[in-house]
């Protein structure tokens, strides 16, 4: 297949999951199922394209891309969206784009420095529209980098918690974040934090926990099974 064969599959499909308004989430699923059921030859064609079309956004698919290689997790990737994160091309909108990328990068763990990550988290940090991008970020850095991204994330709670910032909607909705991350990665990092946030204030440390459990008790946990969720409860309540 060639490029133009390529990119008008993928548009294809898209056009066809928005008309039976799957959405553009599930039309990556497609493209995906898609590319694992084709021959090695059209599936390496079609990796080529997406890697390129994140280097140069030709057809405009650069986003599309950047999903399906977090979805199929193709860390060969990383050195191409790496060097693209500050590529402006095809009138690609940059602050997205380097959002984008940096949540791949760190799905992906892919060892670029630290203070790559830092700048862009600082970045966010200064918009005042970006706080829960910020805290998503810093959550992500704990894969690559937990020592920094624990201290970010202890840091926002001792800001917003020691002085009763945030409303109880507020602290559900962070902790929701928190642990969606937190469950699935492959170590969970909720105890520590919580030690860390109660070592640098104690006000916002029992705000911390008291949040937590309150939010591990409600009925948004229902989809995990009650002794695992009774676990992190105990474990929690501990520190």
């Amino acid at each position: 297949m060639n490029r133009n064969e390529i990119a008008h599959i993928i548009i294809e499909i898209r056009k066809d999951a928005e008309r039976h308004i799957i959405g553009a989430f599930d039309s990556i699923t497609l493209i995906v199922k898609k590319i694992m059921n084709s021959p090695d030859e059209d599936k390496r064609q079609v990796i080529d394209f997406l890697f390129s079309e994140i280097e140069t956004n030709e057809y405009n698919l650069s986003f599309v891309g950047l999903d399906i290689v977090e979805e199929l997790q193709l860390k060969e990737a990383g050195d191409v969206i790496y060097k693209s994160y500050n590529s402006i091309v095809n009138g690609r909108d940059s602050v997205q784009w380097k959002q984008a990328c940096i949540r791949v990068l760190l799905l992906l763990q892919y060892q670029a420095p630290l203070k790559f990550y830092l700048n862009h988290i600082d970045d966010i940090k200064n918009d005042e529209n970006g706080r829960t991008l910020y805290f998503r970020t810093s959550i992500l850095l704990c894969k690559l980098y937990p020592e920094k991204g624990l201290e970010i994330l202890s840091d926002f709670y001792v800001e917003w918690l020691a002085g009763d910032k945030l409303t109880l909607d507020s602290r559900d909705f962070f902790s929701r974040i928190l642990f969606a991350f937190f469950f699935k990665f492959q170590k969970d990092y909720t105890t520590e934090l919580v030690f860390r946030t109660q070592n640098k204030n104690k006000k916002a440390g029992e705000n911390l926990k008291i949040a937590l459990v309150t939010f591990l008790k409600s009925e948004m946990m229902f989809e995990y099974k009650r002794e695992f969720v009774d676990e992190k409860i105990k474990a929690i309540e501990a520190i």
